[in-house]
């Protein structure tokens, strides 16, 4: 590693061969407290995106899974600022508090995931049974074809 390198306060890891850079304390704070942030956030909208599964209101679940990518693809950026940090620096209160955090999000996803799965069954149950009625009621509804028959002589 050249001396302008270290000066920056860039280093190679020697494992992995990434350049990583040396954040400050307060740096790294900063960024653990807006990834706990975000992940509060995403944890309110699953719990929001409970409710809607529940009350089957489609339009806004739809927006809400829109949000909820947004702030994924946030955190994502997020989590590779942190991934660039000096690991023995990070504040072990923050790790802990996101920890939790994520276990909670977890626990909110499957339950969404269950709902989901409960609410995808009622569908096609109706479904299956309008398409049901819609034969059914075909066969009423079609009109009855008259014809006033047909003679046909062998006989030449």
């Amino acid at each position: 590693m050249d001396s302008g390198a270290k000066a920056r306060g860039s280093r190679r890891c020697s494992a992995c061969r990434i350049e990583s850079f040396d954040m400050r304390d307060s740096e790294i704070t900063a960024v653990l407290e807006s990834k706990r942030e975000l992940l509060e956030t995403i944890l309110g909208i699953d719990k929001a995106i409970n409710g809607l599964i529940e009350e089957e209101k489609t339009d806004e679940l739809s927006e809400k899974l829109e949000e909820r990518q947004g702030l994924l693809e946030q955190l994502d950026k997020v989590c590779r600022q942190i991934q660039k940090a000096d690991a023995g620096s990070k504040p072990q209160v923050l790790i802990e508090e996101i920890d939790e955090i994520y276990a909670q999000i977890k626990e909110a996803e499957l339950k969404n995931i269950e709902l989901g799965s409960r609410a995808l069954g009622r569908y096609r149950s109706q479904i299956k049974s309008l398409n049901q009625t819609k034969k059914s009621m075909g066969s009423y509804t079609r009109q009855n074809l008259k014809s006033d028959g047909l003679f046909i002589d062998a006989k030449k």
